[in-house]
């Protein structure tokens, strides 16, 4: 579960939030998840977003909560101008 994922609106589009989520679906699976799930709860300030999920292959199940499959994570692109992600301390990508 995606409990938080916060980012300042400069570095949206840059490639920040897929590195993270990148790095969120291939520890997930690396622990025998699987699927991700992540929640969006609309705010007047983050409508922006309000895509992301489903963008990025999840979909909605109609409570504000998005699901993706982990099966296949392994084709999930990590933007190539970043050099790598840790999560809980351990490099993922």
């Amino acid at each position: 579960m995606i409990d938080t994922l916060l980012l300042s609106c400069r570095v949206l589009e840059r490639g920040v939030e897929d590195a993270l989520l990148a790095a969120c679906i291939r520890r997930s699976a690396l622990r025998g998840s699987s699927a991700i799930v992540g929640e969006f709860i609309p705010t007047a300030k983050n409508g922006r977003v309000a895509d992301f999920f489903p963008s990025r292959g999840f979909v909605a199940d109609g409570t504000g909560l998005f699901r993706r499959a982990l099966a296949g994570s392994e084709s999930v692109v990590f933007p190539g101008h970043l050099r790598a992600v840790s999560v809980d301390g351990e490099k993922v990508l």
